[in-house]
C-alpha cells in the first residue's frame, strides 16, 4: 500500500504536528513493506529537516509538492490555498490513501 501524507502540519509541538509525526512513524516502523510519502512544501530547508526527521524510515520518501500558504501574497491567499489542494491531488499520484493532517 502507498500512503501520501500533507506534511503541512509536522514541525512544532500542536496536537496535529505531535499526531502527524507519530502517526508517519508508527506506521513506517509497524509495516515496513509499505510505501509512505510525506508531501512537504517548495523549501530546502524544510525538505532537509523531514529528511533528517525520518533518515531511519527506508519506506519514507519526502517529496516537495505545496505551495507556500503565501507564496503569492497576502492578497492572493486564498487562490493558494485552492492550487495546494490541487497539487495535493496531483503530487500523492498513485497513493492508495492520501491522509490530510490540516483542518
Amino acid at each position: 500500500m502507498k500512503v501520501a501524507f500533507d506534511a503541512s502540519s509536522l514541525f512544532g509541538y500542536s496536537g496535529i504536528n505531535t499526531y502527524t509525526r507519530k502517526l508517519i512513524g508508527a506506521l513506517s516502523s509497524g509495516f515496513p513493506d509499505d510505501q509512505f510519502v510525506v508531501l512537504s512544501t517548495f523549501s530546502a530547508s524544510r525538505d532537509r529537516k523531514l529528511k533528517e526527521l525520518f533518515a531511519e524510515a527506508p519506506n519514507i520518501q519526502v517529496k516537495q509538492a505545496l505551495l507556500n500558504p503565501i507564496a503569492l501574497g497576502p492578497s492572493l491567499r486564498r487562490l493558494t490555498f485552492l492550487l495546494r489542494g490541487l497539487a495535493l491531488g496531483l503530487a500523492a499520484g498513485k497513493a492508495d490513501l492520501l491522509h490530510l493532517t490540516q483542518p
